[in-house]
């Protein structure tokens, strides 16, 4: 199955839409650490299920118990098999990524040893698995003491599954139902929000053998209980993966054993919660600490059109934002680019791609972090412009991008560019990835993992998530596009031109066509071009029109969009020539006239 399912946030609603694929095969994986008459039963209830027995098998991983287990599962029956490792702490990570390389299921179903599955259980898993390869299934998982019923039950069937998932022991009431339950009411059932991935419990979900294989399995270097599987969904969440939650899918954990495990287990959650805030930079377990170098950056900031000579100062830049939880690819493969690689090879912060290695695509794949920062070599940044950037995308979970207006220098002033309508178009000047976007890392994979082309990436995520917009321009953009060479200097505007262009800067709209008037005015009165060698009192004119036939002059300009600068010269021209047709669709024009407002570069120009 290499069909991804695509929805917005986490919404997994449409994922049957398609038609389904054939029934997978599916291996039940159960790590066992002693215990062997618990995983007795959990053995029994896969020999009860409804699913077709020859699509099923099992693979028992024991992680060096020092009771034995294999007798145990000798006795399950020639589809489940035996794996074991030694014993090296808490290794039950461990353990499921030895029963999943054993495995030779298409689907990969987890399963706790002291958990009895219901009959229907595989059956749950494996229907949702033939409509996408991305899944991840959540199933659901009661609390019940199975002391009074042997093992022989279970597997012949004739358990009262109603009464045994009604049951609790006085001590486990409160457990009786999934802590999951009041989580799943704030996600809209795992719908929306950011947080999906932490309803991943290793007792009870399923995945597609190659996804799991893709992100990596288990992290095996948490030694102590719990944890490791939040760290996984976090991995999968980060992948692109779709959590669907099945309730119906459902084990019961037999809890005669659990007496005083709550406080041993308590302690070692607390104790790996160091480990989980370096491995998952999510704002839920991890808080700002300024000098502290994490496993998982928060943000892969990927530089796209690195200029050679402004590199060093880019970085400069980029660690003033959030150096320590931050890592920096920079896409290209100059000379310059070429030496920074080697001179940062013991930074892992710092990584370069080569246009080869896949260029922007490649630098994707290659990103740990939750969020992708895409900047353009030519930008300069505000110190703030991160910070902020975060912030707003923390307190909008449903939001995926974040932009900041643009700040373009003109002589003596500035231009601000706010809007998200005018941010794409000086986007459009700069090729086919922002000047500067803070978006999801998840949203930027399901796009490549729909197929979508390098040069339509951008425009296809942006259709699709929501953006909020910084209005303090946070971000300078200079007036050339990334095909031409940034001027040392302005050439000198002096006299007429200067006063013009100063009344231009200090007005509104309302100044900006006073001044078109007077500076057309000022032209009129000016003495007529004259060409070599013609006589003074001859004046050379150009483009004579037919009598009664009106001037037709083509604007180029961007109206309609709040463009103070192009919207008030088009007012102005309308007025100083009332005898012309003026506007931007006129055919076969006299005359080209370049708006007051309109930037001008190389891809704008061929857009046109």
């Amino acid at each position: 199955m290499s069909r991804w399912f695509v929805g917005p946030e986490n919404d997994y609603r449409g994922v049957r839409d398609s038609a389904p694929d054939p029934l997978p095969t599916v291996s039940v994986i159960i790590p066992v650490y002693n215990r062997p008459d618990l995983l007795g039963r959990t053995l029994a209830g896969l020999r009860a299920q409804s699913y077709p027995q020859e699509l099923l098998s099992v693979v028992v991983a024991d992680d060096g118990s020092d009771v034995p287990i294999k007798p145990v599962v000798d006795a399950a029956g020639d589809r489940v098999s035996y794996v074991s490792q030694s014993r090296r702490g808490y290794g039950a990570g461990r353990a499921r990524n030895l029963g999943a390389r054993f495995a030779s299921g298409d689907v990969l179903i987890f399963v706790d040893a002291d958990c009895v599955p219901h009959p229907d259980l595989v059956a749950r898993h494996a229907e949702w698995h033939r409509y996408a390869g991305n899944l991840v299934v959540i199933g659901n998982r009661r609390h019940a003491d199975t002391t009074g019923i042997p093992a022989d039950t279970f597997a012949s069937g004739e358990a009262d599954w109603p009464t045994l998932l009604a049951s609790a022991t006085s001590a486990e009431t409160s457990a009786t139902r999934d802590w999951r339950t009041l989580f799943y009411r704030r996600t809209s059932n795992l719908r929306a929000g950011d947080e999906v991935f932490r309803s991943l419990v290793s007792s009870n979900f399923s995945v597609r053998a190659p996804l799991f294989a893709s992100v990596g399995g288990f992290d095996e270097s948490f030694d102590r209980w719990g944890g490791e599987d939040t760290e996984l969904g976090w991995r999968l969440f980060n992948h692109a993966a779709v959590f669907v939650p099945d309730n119906d899918a459902v084990v019961v954990h037999q809890v005669q054993q659990d007496e005083g495990e709550g406080d041993w287990r308590d302690t070692d959650r607390h104790l790996n919660d160091a480990i989980i805030r370096r491995k998952i930079p999510h704002p839920f377990y991890r808080k700002p600490a300024p000098g502290v170098i994490f496993d998982v950056p928060r943000v892969s900031w990927i530089i796209v059109d690195p200029i050679d000579k402004r590199i060093d100062d880019l970085l400069v830049q980029l660690r003033r934002q959030v150096a320590d939880d931050a890592e920096f690819i920079i896409v290209g493969d100059t000379p310059k680019i070429q030496s920074l690689g080697e001179l940062t090879a013991g930074d892992p912060r710092v990584l370069t791609v080569t246009p080869a290695d896949g260029g922007v695509v490649g630098a994707i794949r290659r990103s740990r972090g939750a969020q992708v920062a895409f900047l353009n070599g030519w930008a300069s940044l505000d110190h703030r412009l991160i910070g902020r950037s975060l912030r707003r995308l923390d307190g909008r979970p449903r939001a995926g991008i974040v932009r900041s207006a643009y700040q373009i220098p003109t002589p003596g002033t500035a231009t601000v560019f706010a809007t998200p309508e005018d941010i794409a178009s000086i986007d459009a000047g700069w090729g086919p990835f922002p000047v500067y976007a803070l978006v999801r890392r998840r949203e930027l994979m399901k796009a490549l993992h729909s197929g979508v082309a390098t040069e339509t990436l951008w425009g296809w995520v942006s259709d699709r998530v929501e953006t909020e917009v910084l209005r303090d321009p946070l971000v300078g953009v200079p007036q050339v596009s990334r095909d031409l060479e940034m001027p040392e200097a302005y050439p000198p505007i002096t006299g007429e031109r200067t006063r013009l262009l100063d009344d231009l800067s200090r007005g509104g709209g309302g100044a900006a066509a006073r001044t078109a008037l007077r500076y057309a005015k000022h032209k009129a009165q000016r003495r007529p071009y004259v060409s070599i060698g013609a006589s003074p009192a001859t004046p050379v004119v150009a483009n004579r029109l037919e009598t009664g036939e009106r001037r037709r002059v083509f604007y180029v300009g961007w109206l309609g969009r709040n463009n103070l600068g192009d919207e008030a010269m088009f007012s102005a021209i309308q007025r100083v020539m009332p005898e012309a047709d003026i506007g931007p669709e006129v055919e076969r024009p006299h005359t080209l006239m370049l708006g007051g407002g309109t930037l001008i570069n190389r891809h704008t120009y061929l857009a046109w």
